[in-house]
């Protein structure tokens, strides 16, 4: 499956018209070209050391330390990442991307008001880019603005309607306030447009059962466990519907597939069939 959206963007060159702005060194641009390989290969330190020889040749790439930030932030590097990252936004004060970037850095390293500060900077200089958006927002939903991340998740698909990631984000602050239709509805949206994303799937499927649709939801958790057989929870969870269909032989054949993949978890699924029971009494 494809990733829905960047974390991060590396990038050879990226020019934004100012009056100083400069096309960089050709020699740095080849260096930043193999950095750029090398980190496709997996080859981090390769290509921190041919990132560094491209600001050798040139000390103002911001490409080239945009670059090297993002591969010391992959090896964990984060204050290496942040003092690169800064130079790329001193050279090029006007490259919303870096700006991004160091929202991602300022996130991995919990500082989530300087991440927003960041993201919204990114957002001002490129306001058409769903990602800054959606990144926004899940730095104000662990900051705990609910409001906002919600807000940054629905003007992400506002630009981009087929993005999966925002519908699954958004979905999980409706189905917390209680919008069961419209968190379903979300997922639904997440399926058509990525249909063999097996969590959307689980995740609709539990929508479903709380809203007593045991049909659709068997359905759900069936084309999970198609996609994703090894995900445990899903046979308890498509047993627990089953049961409520009365189909006790099926479910009782998914508690033992569930069993038999976590037989610690014996004791917490027997007090699931116990209150499913409860609750399908008249």
């Amino acid at each position: 499956m494809k990733p829905f959206f960047y974390s991060a963007f590396l990038f050879l060159c990226v020019i934004v018209p100012t009056a100083t702005a400069q096309i960089p060194d050709a020699a740095a641009m080849g260096y930043v070209r193999e950095g750029i390989a090398r980190e496709k290969k997996g080859d981090l330190d390769g290509a921190i050391a041919a990132y560094t020889r491209a600001i050798q040749r040139d000390k103002g790439f911001s490409g080239a330390y945009n670059n090297r930030a993002l591969a010391r932030k992959a090896k964990g590097d984060l204050d290496g990442a942040l003092a690169d990252i800064n130079k790329a936004i001193e050279a090029q004060p006007r490259n919303f991307f870096a700006y991004f970037n160091r929202g991602s850095i300022w996130q991995a390293r919990g500082d989530l008001s300087a991440a927003i500060a960041d993201y919204t900077s990114a957002i001002k200089m490129g306001p058409s880019i769903a990602s800054f958006y959606i990144h926004r927002g899940i730095a104000r939903r662990a900051k705990g603005d609910v409001d906002g991340a919600l807000a940054d998740y629905t003007k992400a698909l506002k630009l981009e309607s087929k993005l999966p990631a925002a519908y699954m984000k958004r979905a999980g602050i409706l189905k917390e306030r209680g919008d069961l239709d419209g968190a379903v509805a979300d997922y639904t949206s997440v399926i058509k447009n990525e249909p063999n994303y097996a969590i959307a799937y689980a995740n609709r499927g539990n929508l479903l059962l709380i809203k007593k649709d045991y049909a659709g939801a068997v359905a759900d958790f069936s084309k999970a466990i198609e996609l994703s057989p090894r995900q445990e929870f899903l046979y308890a969870n498509r047993g627990i519907a089953l049961l409520l269909l009365g189909r006790e032989v099926e479910a009782q054949k998914d508690f033992d597939l569930y069993l038999k993949l976590v037989p610690y978890m014996k004791a917490t699924l027997e007090e699931r069939i116990m209150k499913a029971k409860t609750e399908a009494r008249p």
